[in-house]
């Protein structure tokens, strides 16, 4: 038998999981309109398709109808350049 000192919490998925939405959340929160822009692109058909990029447009508009899009703007446009997606 083996003895498991770490805590069940450190062990769960549910971390990893929380992680990764917040990371996705964040992604969307800087790039709003490139997310808009990558599910007009990818998303052609399906069920999903129009709720997705009705929720990413209305994200997109809302960073910029609250003021949020444009103190960003330029730190964004930096990172997309570093990270080599300035076309979106």
């Amino acid at each position: 038998m083996t003895d498991i000192t770490e805590p069940i919490q450190s062990r769960s998925p549910r971390r990893a999981i929380i992680i990764t939405l917040a990371v996705l959340a964040l992604t969307w929160f800087i790039f709003p309109a490139a997310v808009s822009s990558w599910v007009a692109d990818h998303c052609e058909d399906g069920p999903w398709c129009p709720a997705l990029q009705a929720i990413a447009d209305s994200v997109d508009g809302a960073s910029h109808s609250i003021g949020l899009a444009g103190p960003l703007e330029e730190s964004r446009d930096a990172l997309r350049t570093n990270l080599g997606i300035d076309f979106y």
